[in-house]
């Protein structure tokens, strides 16, 4: 209102001694539904419709897509209302915003821009973990677990179709010792686009 002479606190229920740290900011003003404004965290995209000082309620949004990925930038275009998301860890996120008059934001596109494959967690583990990867395109996805020394010891996907999207599946390693582990996804997109492969490690300890 004054060229920036003054500022307001409107961390609200994001501020105090454990809140998240704040990475990013868009003011998205809509046609239909006013202005809401959407601030990036350390845990996730956040929203309100209504900034009232250290009282602003900000609400989660992007819960089953974002999840509570780092947001590093916000970006929004108000000619169709699409609002461009970038994470730290979870790949790149558009949607467009159309709040309801229950004051919710509609979730963001779960379909990822690029092939990844995450970092398992928990890491280490005992005895099983969780694998994440994503797909922009569907795909006939090889997911296999090699020890230390490149052999083969299980084999979580073998030539199975997988629809686009961010996936997760559980590994079991019961039946394997203590020690260090490689875990290998190779991608090959049913649109024929390149194949994708990528390795990362993972710990058991029993």
């Amino acid at each position: 209102n004054d060229a920036g002479n003054s500022w307001s606190d409107i961390e609200g229920n994001l501020g105090g001694e454990n809140g998240p740290s704040i990475r990013s900011a868009a003011i998205v003003a809509t046609t239909e539904h006013g202005t809401y404004y959407f601030v990036g965290t350390s845990v996730g995209l956040f929203f309100t419709n209504q900034l009232d000082g250290q009282n602003t309620v900000w609400n989660q949004t992007g819960i089953t897509t974002i999840e509570n990925a780092v947001v590093m930038d916000l970006d929004y275009r108000r000619s169709d209302q699409v609002l461009a998301v970038g994470t730290h860890g979870r790949g790149m996120f558009v949607g467009k915003v159309k709040p309801s008059v229950s004051n919710e934001v509609e979730d963001l596109s779960q379909t990822p821009t690029t092939f990844q494959l995450e970092q398992n967690y928990p890491n280490p583990f005992n005895p099983s973990t969780n694998i994440r990867f994503s797909l922009p395109s569907s795909a006939i996805v090889n997911l296999t677990i090699f020890d230390i020394n490149g052999r083969e010891v299980a084999k979580v996907y073998s030539q199975k179709m997988i629809n686009s999207g961010n996936n997760t599946v559980t590994f079991d390693a019961s039946a394997l010792a203590s020690g260090t582990y490689v875990y290998r996804i190779e991608a090959f997109p049913l649109n024929g686009g390149a194949a994708f492969q990528q390795s990362k490690k993972m710990t058991l300890i029993k």
